[in-house]
């Protein structure tokens, strides 16, 4: 009898440790509000300024003189902001976005970490490393994670991005939506990341320019909401 009431107990025991810990998810947003803070850094070659369009503030960034090659460059770290000490599994943003033709800028979501150093005299040029998320154009057409789209869907008009990154299974889900009337332009379910093998985090909104004394590209508040695990222990009883 003993025997068997000490088994029992091991058993018991054994299993509650076993389902004694379960993730609990929350959910976290952050605004970055252009009406309240410029909150992008001019690294090189570029200059962000606060405008006001449709009763709405929005960033507007200009191209310098000698911007050619992609050496415009602006970013938006926003790491800090994040929570700490935590695991994040999604983030999903919504960003009004508008890309002019002739200022042929590549806006890109991706990890801080291994993406946007500063600019100054380095010349940053712009480059894939740790980029999850691309959209801008050349010359010729738009880009979306470097696949060529019709130029004259993605430029001179304000689009409303939703992007959906999953740090789990680094895919991606997105929307994109002409903001005036909300007619879809492109949706993607399950892509992969731009570049995977790079990225652990997504931390960063970056902005480079190519086209010298122009206006490239303008931005409107972007609201992100972040999901992520909390630990947390269930009580149990155990009666033998």
């Amino acid at each position: 009898m003993k025997r068997n009431l000490l088994k029992t107990l091991l058993v018991a025991v054994g299993l509650a440790m076993g389902s004694n810990s379960m993730a609990k998810i929350n959910t976290h947003t952050v605004t970055l509000d252009p009406a309240t803070s410029n909150f992008f850094i001019d690294d090189s070659r570029i200059t962000s300024s606060v405008v006001e369009e449709n009763n709405e503030s929005v960033i507007q960034f200009l191209c310098a003189g000698n911007a050619q090659n992609g050496y415009s460059f602006s970013h938006c770290n926003f790491s800090e902001l994040l929570p700490k000490e935590i695991k994040i599994n999604k983030l999903t943003f919504d960003i009004d976005y508008y890309n002019t033709n002739g200022g042929r800028a590549i806006l890109t979501v991706g990890d801080a970490s291994v993406r946007g150093t500063t600019g100054g005299s380095s010349k940053v040029t712009y480059n894939s490393t740790g980029a999850i998320f691309a959209i801008g154009s050349d010359k010729n057409n738009a880009l979306i994670n470097g696949a060529k789209k019709a130029l004259a869907d993605y430029t001179n008009k304000w689009m409303h991005i939703t992007l959906t990154v999953n740090l789990t299974n680094k895919k991606i889900n997105y929307t994109i939506k002409e903001k005036s009337n909300d007619n879809l332009i492109a949706e993607t379910t399950d892509a992969s990341f731009y570049s995977p093998d790079n990225v652990n985090n997504c931390t960063q909104i970056d902005l480079f320019g190519y086209i010298n004394n122009s206006n490239c590209a303008k931005i409107g508040k972007v609201n992100i909401s972040v999901e992520y695990e909390e630990a947390a222990f269930a009580n149990y009883t155990i009666k033998y």
